[in-house]
């Protein structure tokens, strides 16, 4: 109740002083050079819940796994979330896209065109795709990359027809200009003849923020057991694509490239990661001339791979790397983050390396989830992400709640240092799963990656989740946590953790 000395004028004029001074705050806040988007704050009490709410991204009857996503760079409300989707009219996989333009709460579910019976354009005979990847540069323009590929491949009887006809497989790239509502722009970046017996795969996308470049990576197999990382650029947002170069390619030394990923810093500088499985470590290659050439690969640390599949699952467990940039403007800025899984421990945990240096020298490892050392429970598929304050984000797999290391969460790691520490580790799904509901028969699959990004207010993670499925009846869907970390931040609180508000 106002105080009753006061007259109507003297009311009126401290409401408007009111709201001019909210509004002033309010912008100021919202217009901070580099800084996040800070919310008001909660009620007394009123923490924000965790684990937070989670959206289902896909619903219908057919399974889906191995998802990504990424949030548009002008409207923050609007997200595009990827995987692989078996709702297909012949029952195979595809690259589905998904967009919500209310921060999750709704969400379309489509295709990429070119599957068997839909929209025709270069992908047109293929039975198969998948493998997503996306990303928007500073237009909002959002650029999809995946594979396709036939099944069965009889160089004497070549399948499908028109371009891809003696086609085996591809990677291509898709593009969206009207806010991830449609991907009409399809291109086949890279083929493998039928009578070569090579196959494309694994591939990773990254978007210059300064000139709008677009950068693919991905792996190549032959049958002789090779294998090249490959990388192609486009200029003209993804019309066309440069000749593909190789970054490495298999030796006695180096068996088995996989689990590629790419980034680019503020300076245009490239950055790619991959597994090095016959040294067994994780490399490292960088390129200054946007992408004309490459460095020559250096080891960032050694890594003990972990068994595919993993103790108490069908699914296969493939190690991969993942890759962050920090563009923040804050004193951690160009720092290099690279994550994977590691057995070293008699179980699968989430390492991470640093390189304060553009990817000169590197520190760590960093075990990023704080469970016991040890003790017997695997943590996998770490995806990496960097906010507006620096701040480290992972999402991975995590069995810690179960202590017969069967059932699967997707839990969170932050770090307020640069990836030194993860202090805070949180559960993101709010129920646990089995991963072998995820296919019919022995084909269980929940993919081989998961996927988080953020920006000034938002942490969102998309993982393969089974928990409408059952050990006679296999569903396995994309869920999402789309989290106001500042918000979560603030409303809770952690043992032992300072956190070092900007």
């Amino acid at each position: 109740m106002w105080p009753g000395f006061l007259d109507t004028k003297r009311k009126k004029l401290f409401a408007l002083t009111s709201v001019a001074v909210l509004l002033a705050v309010s912008l100021s806040l919202l217009l901070r050079p580099g800084g996040p988007f800070v919310p008001p704050p909660p009620p007394p009490g009123k923490a924000y819940p965790i684990p937070p709410e989670n959206f289902a991204v896909t619903t219908k009857p057919s399974d889906n796994n191995e998802p990504t996503i990424c949030i548009s760079t002008v409207d923050p409300d609007t997200m595009v979330a990827g995987s692989n989707d078996y709702n297909t009219p012949n029952g195979d996989a595809w690259c589905g896209f998904y967009t919500t333009h209310d921060r999750g709460l709704t969400w379309s579910e489509e295709l990429i065109g070119g599957y068997p019976g839909g929209p025709v354009n270069q992908l047109t005979g293929f039975k198969g795709g998948g493998d997503p990847v996306i990303v928007c540069d500073s237009g909002g323009n959002f650029y999809y990359a995946g594979i396709a590929f036939k099944r069965a491949v009889n160089p004497l009887n070549p399948i499908g027809f028109g371009i891809t006809a003696g086609i085996a497989n591809c990677v291509f790239v898709a593009r969206s200009s009207d806010n991830g509502e449609s991907f009409p722009q399809v291109v086949m970046v890279w083929a493998a003849l039928e009578s070569l017996v090579r196959f494309n795969d694994k591939e990773w996308i990254a978007v210059d923020p300064l000139n709008g470049n677009v950068y693919l990576v991905w792996a190549i197999f032959t049958v002789m057991l090779t294998a090249r990382l490959m990388f192609s650029r486009s200029t003209d947002g993804g019309l066309s694509w440069s000749r593909p170069i190789t970054i490495t390619e298999t030796s006695a030394a180096e068996f088995n490239i996989q689990g590629a990923a790419i980034v680019v810093d503020n300076e245009s500088v490239i950055h790619v990661t991959w597994m090095g499985y016959g040294t067994n470590t994780v490399r490292y290659a960088r390129s200054a001339d946007r992408g004309q050439s490459f460095s020559t690969p250096v080891d960032v640390a050694p890594m003990r791979p972990i068994p595919s599949p993993l103790p108490n699952c069908n699914y296969r467990t493939p190690d991969m790397t993942a890759l962050a940039v920090d563009r923040s403007g804050r004193n951690t800025t160009g720092s290099l983050y690279v994550t994977w899984a590691d057995y070293s421990e008699g179980d699968a945990d989430v390492l991470l390396m640093y390189s304060r240096d553009g990817g000169g020298t590197w520190d760590g490892p960093v075990r990023v989830n704080n469970d016991t050392v040890g003790n017997g429970i695997d943590q996998f598929f770490p995806a990496v992400a960097v906010s507006a304050e620096g701040w480290v984000h992972v999402g991975f797999y995590d069995r810690r709640s179960d202590p017969g290391n069967r059932m699967l969460e997707y839990w969170w790691a932050i770090s307020f240092d640069g990836g030194e520490t993860f202090p805070v580790n949180i559960p993101m799904s709010n129920a646990s799963f089995d991963g072998d509901w995820s296919r019919e028969g022995t084909n269980d699959f929940i993919g081989d990656y998961t996927g988080i990004v953020a920006d000034n207010r938002t942490v969102a993670a998309v993982w393969c989740d089974t928990r409408e499925g059952s050990e006679s009846v296999a569903d396995s869907e994309i869920y999402a946590a789309i989290v106001p970390y500042i918000e979560l931040l603030r409303t809770n609180r952690f043992e032992n953790v300072t956190i070092p508000w900007p």
